[in-house]
């Protein structure tokens, strides 16, 4: 049984690619019943080389329903789902936060929901997540699970001296990063 991580061929630095390049290479240090392999579909020959990697990239295209299963990004939902249903080929739907699955080709919600109903899992990384497709995609409640990622302490530290920071991200919860805006604008005239 293979796992096929499918991504999008980006030469910058995302935290997405790095993911799944990592969650591969793990899989596949494992040596077990599973292997994994990153395929970009629209560039098969592609390999990211920004970052020191044990990933293994899928060279072509085939696919095999017995075989393979394949994780999709919640970006790609559609069309890639549909297309993989057709083939027979069973898929799983990586969600990468709750406030943007929306976004993605909303304009086609029979699509999308077709997309979330016929998967075999969705798999996603925070309980408010989880709350959040559950209440989206009713129908395919029983198909959500939580992972949890581990962080090596070799390699990650974290500082002792914990320091409350408004970080903002206007890629993310858009909305949310508008009313905090609003709220500080309308404290800070309050107070200056």
């Amino acid at each position: 049984m293979s796992i096929v991580f499918l991504y999008p061929s980006t030469r910058v630095a995302q935290g997405g690619i790095k993911v799944v390049y990592n969650q591969a290479a793990i899989i596949n240090m494992m040596n077990g019943q599973l292997a994994a392999n990153v395929l970009h579909p629209f560039n098969p020959e592609f390999s990211c080389t920004w970052f020191n990697h044990g990933a293994i990239t899928q060279k072509n295209l085939e696919l095999g329903p017995t075989h393979d299963f394949v994780m999709i990004p919640d970006f790609w939902a559609v069309p890639h789902a549909r297309l993989l249903h057709n083939l027979g080929v069973q898929y799983r739907i990586y969600v990468r936060g709750g406030y943007i699955i929306g976004q993605f080709n909303n304009n086609n919600s029979e699509e999308r929901d077709a997309a979330y109903q016929n998967a075999a899992l969705i798999l996603t990384i925070s309980d408010d997540t989880v709350e959040c497709i559950t209440m989206a995609f009713q129908e395919s409640a029983d198909k959500v699970y939580r992972i949890h990622y581990s962080v090596n302490p070799d390699k990650f530290i974290a500082s002792p001296n914990k320091e409350n920071i408004i970080c903002y991200m206007p890629r993310r919860m858009k909305d949310h990063s508008q009313l905090v805006t609003l709220f500080l604008t309308k404290k800070y005239l309050c107070i200056g």
